[in-house]
């Protein structure tokens, strides 16, 4: 649009140019339309402008907020399946929920409970087995006094 008008401005003021002698005061007043349409062009592009960019600027901003709130509830969603494999001492388990959130949640939080868990399976043949019996009964009841 821009280019459009000023080069539309550009042929009538060549053509007042070329008339000048018979037209001056046309001369003047397209000359002054000329300016006036210039600086009109300019005011809108500086009033367009920064609408356009602030909004691009909300937009990636609130596609980062939507990534991080489907995270965070990735996040909350496997922390509450891990402490519930980790409350029957399920270590197997802990590990196909880890490698099923891999890449939706903070990778420090995976690196932690893999390290849990890990620390689990090594501890394991020190830990008496009526411990592990014990927290291992899916029916909710209580067994040896823990409750499950």
């Amino acid at each position: 649009l821009y280019t459009v008008v000023i080069t539309l401005n550009c042929l009538l003021t060549q053509l007042v140019v070329n008339y000048s002698g018979e037209l001056p005061a046309l001369k003047q007043a397209l000359y002054r339309e000329q300016l006036l349409s210039e600086r009109l062009i300019i005011l809108v592009g500086f009033l367009v402008a920064p609408a356009v960019f602030m909004s691009i600027a909300m937009n990636r901003l609130m596609a980062e907020f939507v990534q991080r709130a489907d995270q965070a509830d990735a996040a909350i969603a496997m922390n509450l399946a891990v402490a519930d494999k980790l409350r029957r001492y399920d270590t197997d388990g802990v590990s196909e929920i880890l490698a099923a959130h891999a890449g939706r949640v903070d990778a420090k939080l995976l690196e932690a409970f893999a390290a849990i868990q890990h620390n689990l399976q090594e501890y394991r043949p020190h830990i008496p087995d009526y411990i592990i019996a014990a927290t291992t009964t899916l029916d909710g009841d209580e067994e040896d006094g823990v409750a499950t």
